[in-house]
């Protein structure tokens, strides 16, 4: 007993040190962006980073620190206000050919110092077919705490999903996907895109995921039986104003609606589901062991208090029922588990 009450004194005597010690290294956290070959997975990026840019009341702040990278998802997302301006959609962001990392910090405020760093990987949808490429994009998948595949939502529903496979891959996608261990916690964000003409009612929403079920359903039916994996539903209106027209030939058009600008619905949503997840995975997992016993049996150290709170104003945010959207398992993952 004399031992314990010693040990318990040399730690509340250097709690501060303690404190300044978890604070002086950063974690990683990687964020796939997967999906097949021009379906938008830049967009989304892009989208996302403004977005967050705009938005001060999610309890995190999220920064880019590097200027190249920085005036790249700017020139983006100027592309992106560019090609809704347009009917056809077209002089839209084109599909990228090697893979690109953005990397951001993670801070509870701008004033705070960053400990959690996001590195966002936009892998080329055309890996999903070069052999040359396979292992570095189960590797790459392996590395991933969350994993966000954009579905082109237009390919999936319109003429039956007659293009589905064509434009999503989705055979090839779940095999990937399949074969992964998932040993590790890790957020799997099935993200249909260019949604503008299928959320709109709530039977639109209901025929949206009853199609993803049904196209995904392989994939899904395999990890349910994995406790380590999230999953969820997460539609997205990648412009507001542009609603799906037909086909010309295997491109895509859109047309206007009421002319109106640029302005995109819910692409926030699986930034706030991977933040959330994030977090929760770096005060579970990342944080050195000592730090997390003594966070859990001595709480009034109060260690990482600000992500904690950050964690349940995310989850706050988050739609998991409403909206079209629905988190399918593993809410153990997220939401509120770092409180």
């Amino acid at each position: 007993m004399n031992i314990l009450n010693t040990t318990i004194v040399h730690i509340l005597t250097n709690t501060n040190l303690l404190k300044e010690n978890t604070m002086s290294s950063s974690s990683t956290i990687n964020i796939s962006m997967f999906g097949a070959s021009g379906v938008g997975k830049s967009s989304l990026l892009a989208g996302m980073y403004h977005k967050m840019s705009l938005n001060d009341s999610c309890g995190v702040n999220l920064r880019c620190d590097n200027p190249n990278q920085k005036i790249f998802l700017d020139y983006k997302v100027r592309n992106l206000k560019g090609a809704s301006s347009t009917l056809d959609n077209s002089g839209g962001i084109e599909g990228t050919n090697a893979a690109k990392e953005f990397r951001f910090n993670l801070s509870a405020t701008p004033s705070n110092q960053s400990k959690l760093s996001i590195n966002f990987r936009d892998i080329p949808g055309a890996w999903v077919n070069d052999e040359t490429k396979r292992d570095t994009l189960h590797n790459y998948l392996n590395e991933s705490q969350v994993v966000m595949l954009a579905i082109h939502t237009p390919a999936l529903m319109d003429m039956k999903g007659k293009n589905n496979e064509k434009f999503n891959q989705v055979s090839a996608i779940q095999w990937f996907l399949k074969e992964q261990n998932f040993s590790k916690p890790i957020l799997i964000l099935l993200v249909p895109i260019k949604c503008e003409s299928y959320i709109e009612t709530e039977d639109k929403r209901r025929k949206l995921q009853e199609a993803i079920l049904l196209s995904y359903k392989e994939l899904i039916q395999d990890l349910q039986s994995k406790p380590n994996v999230a999953i969820a539903i997460t539609p997205i209106e990648t412009m507001g104003n542009m609603h799906f027209e037909g086909w010309n030939q295997d491109e895509d058009k859109y047309y206007r609606v009421n002319n109106n600008a640029y302005s995109p619905r819910h692409i926030e949503q699986p930034l706030f589901y991977a933040l959330n997840f994030a977090l929760n995975y770096y005060l579970t997992n990342q944080r050195s062991r000592w730090v997390r016993v003594l966070d859990k049996s001595l709480p009034f150290l109060n260690f990482d208090s600000n992500f904690k709170k950050a964690i349940v104003k995310l989850a706050n945010h988050i739609k998991t029922r409403e909206d079209g959207f629905l988190l399918l398992q593993g809410d153990h993952l997220l939401i509120n588990q770092g409180i």
